[in-house]
């Protein structure tokens, strides 16, 4: 079946889909960009810790009313979400572990060559 193309139902019921998936792309993207957000566990204000909950509220249950249209297009929709994010998040941090290595090695060479330098001096 095309993935575009909407399965055999009343024509109410294919625009109830319609909107109810659009519903899920707009929380999706609500929680792509929270995902987004570089503050730091310990420095999230209540009302930050607040809109997360909503945010991820408004997305589980757009899934589940979409579930409800559509059996099993929620779950999967949710389950694709929690695979993109996590391997987004794979990367950033494989980037993040990769500079760190870098810098670390630096800092070594650098210590390396302060040290010879030092020697030189004396």
């Amino acid at each position: 079946m095309d993935p575009n193309q909407l399965p055999q139902m009343s024509i109410q019921n294919q625009q109830d889909l319609v909107r109810k998936k659009h519903a899920l792309e707009v929380a999706f993207k609500e929680f792509h960009e929270l995902v987004s957000v570089k503050v730091l566990k310990e420095n999230k204000s209540p009302q930050i810790k607040d809109a997360e909950k909503q945010v991820v509220g408004r997305l589980i249950q757009a899934a589940i009313e979409l579930e409800q249209v559509n059996v099993g297009e929620g779950i999967i929709s949710l389950v694709s979400v929690a695979i993109r994010e996590h391997l987004a998040a794979r990367d950033r941090i494989n980037e993040i572990e990769y500079k760190l290595y870098k810098l670390m090695r630096d800092v070594k060479q650098m210590q390396k060559d302060g040290g010879k330098n030092d020697s030189k001096k004396e």
